[in-house]
């Protein structure tokens, strides 16, 4: 009895997770602002529909970087906005660590695998231009049966422990072939 009941909800969650398809992250909107001198200038840019650059110039040695990000997630069809806040990212170690697949993994496995000049350990140097080209976030981090639903991510970015540029990205994350944007 209780072997049957096991097959028939394994055959259940089977069909479940196959039933809501492959899903894509797709950008609408990108902003980015320059909120101290530690950098002379950052630049960001929507290269397509599913892929981001950012650029920055440095007056000084930066020999700490990390990100606070906030994420609202509005669900199609639903009044309630899903906030997540306080997610950190620390850029210094993101390049070289790997760990399990979770939200946050969506984003460092998005900055290995980017076209960046970042280095692999801090210091980011004094008077250079650097580069963080086709920054793309991978759905495999993302269940399947998560539905669809627009977000608006919020980071904040600190350079040496000082509040240094903020940027805001909205978007989508739907199944393949539909347009969520």
């Amino acid at each position: 009895m209780h072997t049957n009941w096991y097959i028939y909800c394994l055959i259940f969650a089977c069909v479940i997770n196959n039933s809501f398809g492959e899903k894509q992250v797709l950008v609408k909107r990108i902003q980015c602002a320059l909120k101290s001198k530690v950098i002379a200038s950052v630049d960001c840019s929507k290269d397509n529909d599913t892929s981001l650059s950012f650029y920055m110039k440095t007056i000084h040695d930066i020999v700490r970087l990390y990100g606070l990000s906030s994420l609202y997630i509005y669900i199609t069809g639903r009044k309630n906005v899903v906030q997540l806040k306080g997610l950190r990212t620390e850029f210094c170690q993101s390049l070289t660590e790997r760990k399990r697949p979770n939200l946050l993994g969506l984003i460092n496995a998005g900055l290995r695998k980017a076209h960046t000049n970042f280095p692999q350990k801090c210091p980011f140097h004094s008077n250079t231009r650097y580069i963080l080209e086709h920054l793309q976030f991978d759905s495999k981090y993302l269940p399947n049966y998560i539905p669809e639903y627009n977000f608006t991510y919020i980071g904040k970015f600190f350079m040496n422990n000082v509040l240094t540029a903020e940027v805001k990205v909205t978007g989508g994350v739907c199944n393949v072939g539909n347009d969520c944007r």
